[in-house]
């Protein structure tokens, strides 16, 4: 109620005061307050100001109406008809004012605005009320149709000079708690209202005084309307002025607090950017001109500078080893022009003179607004040792410190590159330790290893300089003789290594090493034209100088591919021979040496090729061996041999324990020697239906599991036999700790024996050793009645030859079983 009656008797009022300015002969005045009222009352919002706009235009006219002695109706209606244009004028000066300033409206303190106030809510919204103001008196009659257009043109000057003048004031008024608002009251209302009233007051006397005299001319309205507009633009330019101060100010706060915002976030940027190069793990430099002005704490250490100040102000270059002056300098002035650089490594100085290798990264950057150089750096002398070190392990033996097979394939073809350019041959060396694993298995890898040290060292020092040797692996090495002549010098260099290897071996402990070599030679270009063939051809002569007696050393030669290429095909049959039927077991009796009864039978495996013929186990047991089909193999003929004890026993009532050979292979193989325990305890033999032979090698590695192995064949009833003992390293101390039913004494003692007196003492202390322990001994390779004579005089337990028998097909096999009864004739049997 209250917005309603505020609004109703300030338009009712303010139209009274206009409408004294009037200008005859109609009632249109040069300025009406009330316009500006309403069009503040619109802004200001609510229905109920919308309505007092309304009442208060309908009151001011119906009273005009009645003082213009115009009938009821009449009066009525041009009253409805102002009021309605009055309302429709607020409404629209509300709407596009709204819509074009926005919130602005609210502040109007540019000139911007101002303009577009009065544009949108005063000239524009005035020619609503204008118009329907002069059309309703014009059809009331109340207006001469003469004077329409001057009626027309003073209304609407009115109610525009109303809404320029006095719009602010009323806002300024309702406002006047706003501060901004507030503070025009004094700067703008106040004095526009001074210069208003003073402009009527003096028109009012002109126009009083003009009257007394009857002079009353058009001049003193003009003047009027002229002092009404300069009052307008008077207070446009308050308007303006007062805007200005505040928005100046407010927009000097606005940008004092952006610089202070902008101030604080570089501040605080610059402290993380400290902080950032601080904490950072590598050191950094920042320098201008060539000059460092910024060092970060790892920097310090790095360069070895106790102080920031030691650093600050020193010449870049002067940190750098003069070696890298000129691409020091180079990147400091390319970074200099904006461009960009790799990293690189680079050889600092310290400040007390201390050289290392570190990895550089520059850029160009923008310090302390002046453009500047960023260097970061760290040391990378761990990271080359580690590289060092990793490449080293990739490339170099561990052991011998030489270079390993993938070093050396990389100096080979090196090598055939620098004889193609040079023209020049060179020879390839392939140099095998005979017996090695036998020494490595006696005396234990510790010393295998000492030894190898040793041997790689005498190859060295055979050789000159500028030679490679190499180690490819276990007891191989090879070696690279460049420029150097063929024929005898080849051949004394090979002799030369081969006599320095045969020296002894001293292993410590009071122990020593005895050692051959067997050497492969080929040459290049002559024998081949690329690593691989090379490296083939000589292990192609090397073992070409193994088999022909080993401590020598053998030229590659055409045919020994042919060889190589013979065992290939060879070892390919050998895999189908176990599925075609090739392979057969022969047994070869064991008798007692004082009865000559049979008591056991060693298992002994033949070859019979369909196209070869009969292949002795000397030729196809290597290759097994070296293809590993020996697992396959040797697990077949256990299982032959339980089968003939299982018949034999049935059919002959004889207990006939058959010996095995087990490879080395699979006796250090725990899975495999379980597997040999299935078939043996479903068999259900009597014991001892099986003896287990191996080497006595095998008792000298890894001791402990053999103990273990032992023990649990002889609890599954199998016997164990040491085959070709007395060929071995120092074997006789190992016999007392494990579990050993007969020791095979190796046929190179037997040989003669009846003409050997050393052959004699050492097979009888043997013998003796053995009884001693709770052993049985056995003699291989008794091939005449003298022999056997002396073993029984010796007391040698069991004989095995052929004075007996050779090894015979399982049939003809039990033919001697069968002669059980009476003893196996004491003379030479046909071979087989």
């Amino acid at each position: 109620m209250s917005n309603f009656l505020w609004v109703f008797l300030s338009y009712l009022g303010t139209g009274l005061l206009g409408l004294q300015l009037a200008i005859p002969p109609g009632y249109a005045s040069p300025i009406f307050p009330a316009a500006g009222i309403a069009v503040a009352a619109g802004l200001l919002g609510s229905r109920a100001r919308f309505f007092g706009i309304f009442c208060g235009s309908v009151a001011l006219n119906v009273w005009v109406a009645g003082h213009a002695n115009a009938s009821t109706l009449q009066g009525l209606f041009v009253a409805l008809a102002i009021a309605t244009g009055a309302w429709l004028q607020a409404w629209a000066a509300t709407r596009l004012v709204q819509h074009f300033l926005g919130e602005s409206w609210r502040k109007l303190d540019d000139y911007r605005s101002i303009l577009r106030f009065f544009l949108w809510g005063g000239v524009l919204p005035s020619l609503i009320s204008t118009t329907i103001a002069n059309l309703a008196m014009a059809l009331a009659h109340l207006n001469n149709s003469d004077h329409i257009l001057s009626s027309w043109l003073t209304w609407g000057i009115g109610d525009c000079l109303g809404v320029l003048l006095f719009s602010p004031m009323t806002l300024s008024v309702a406002l006047y708690r706003e501060r901004f608002w507030g503070q025009r009251m004094l700067s703008v209302t106040i004095p526009t209202l001074g210069v208003l009233l003073t402009m009527i007051l003096a028109y009012l006397y002109i126009d009083r005084t003009a009257e007394n005299s009857g002079n009353t001319t058009l001049t003193n309205w003009v003047w009027l309307a002229l002092a009404l507009l300069l009052t307008a633009l008077l207070q446009y330019l308050l308007l303006v002025i007062s805007g200005i101060g505040p928005l100046t100010r407010r927009k000097v706060q606005e940008k004092t607090h952006d610089l202070r915002q902008k101030a604080a976030e570089l501040a605080a940027e610059r402290q993380e950017f400290r902080h950032v190069i601080e904490s950072f793990p590598y050191g950094i430099l920042i320098h201008r001109y060539g000059r460092i002005v910024l060092a970060n704490k790892r920097a310090l250490e790095l360069l070895h500078a106790p102080q920031p100040e030691s650093l600050l102000g020193q010449e870049v270059l002067s940190l750098v080893h003069p070696d890298f002056h000129a691409t020091v300098a180079a990147r400091i002035h390319a970074t200099r022009s904006g461009r960009d650089v790799a990293t690189i490594e680079e050889r600092l100085v310290t400040l007390d003179g201390f050289e290392f290798e570190a990895e550089v990264a520059a850029l160009s950057i923008t310090f302390e607004n002046e453009p500047s150089s960023l260097a970061v750096f760290h040391d990378i002398r761990q990271q080359k040792e580690k590289e060092a070190l990793i490449w080293r392990q990739a490339n170099y033996d561990p052991l011998t410190g030489l270079p390993n097979r993938r070093l050396f394939h990389d100096r080979l073809e090196q090598e055939i590159l620098k004889s193609n350019l040079r023209r020049e041959p060179f020879a390839l060396f392939f140099i095998d330790l005979d017996r090695f694993k036998e020494i490595n298995d006696t005396l234990g890898h510790e010393k295998g290893d000492r030894l190898l040290v040793e041997a790689a060292q005498r190859i060295r020092d055979c050789l000159r300089e500028g030679d490679t040797v190499a180690r490819l692996g276990g007891d191989e090495f090879t070696a690279i003789i460049p420029q150097l002549a063929y024929g005898t010098l080849l051949a004394d260099l090979a002799i030369k290594i081969i006599n320095r290897l045969s020296q002894p071996f001293p292993l410590g402990d009071g122990q020593t090493g005895y050692l051959s070599a067997s050497i492969g030679i080929t040459l290049y270009p002559t024998d081949a034209s690329d690593v691989s063939t090379l490296l083939k051809q000589a292990d192609q002569a090397m073992y070409a100088a193994k088999n022909g007696g080993r401590n020598g050393f053998r030229y590659f030669l055409p045919s020994m591919q042919e060889k190589a290429r013979e065992k290939l095909a060879l070892t390919t049959d050998l895999r189908q021979a176990l599925q075609r039927g090739e392979l057969v077991v022969y047994y070869q009796p064991i008798v007692e040496t004082t009865t000559g009864r049979i008591l056991k039978a060693e298992a002994l495996l033949r070859w019979h090729h369909p196209q070869r013929g009969l292949i002795g186990p000397n030729i196809f047991i290597p290759l097994a061996e070296e293809s590993g089909l020996i697992i396959e193999i040797s697990n077949w003929v256990f299982t032959q041999a339980i089968e003939a004890v299982q018949d034999w026993n049935r059919r002959f009532e004889l207990v006939i324990s058959v010996g095995v050979n087990q490879s080395p292979i699979q006796f250090e193989n725990i899975d495999l020697n379980q597997r040999w325990m299935t078939p043996l305890t479903r068999a259900k033999l009597p014991a001892p239906g099986i003896t287990i032979e191996i080497t006595e090698g095998v008792l000298l590695h890894d001791s402990e599991r053999v103990k273990s192995t032992l023990k649990a064949y002889h609890e599954r009833g199998i016997e164990v036999s040491i085959d070709d003992f007395g060929t071995g390293f120092s074997a006789l101390s190992y016999l007392k700790h494990f579990a050993v039913d007969f020791l095979k004494i190796d046929r190179s003692f037997i040989h003669d024996i009846d003409l050997d007196f050393t052959n004699q003492a050492l097979t009888e202390a043997i013998i003796i050793l053995a009884h001693k322990l709770g052993i049985k001994t056995i003699a291989e390779g008794v091939e005449t009645v003298a022999e056997r004579e002396v073993l029984t005089r010796l007391g040698c337990d069991l004989v095995q030859g052929f004075l007996y028998s050779p090894a015979l097909p399982r049939d003809h096999f039990e033919i001697l079983l069968t002669q059980q009864g009476r003893p196996v004739p004491a003379q030479p049997a046909q071979v087989m």
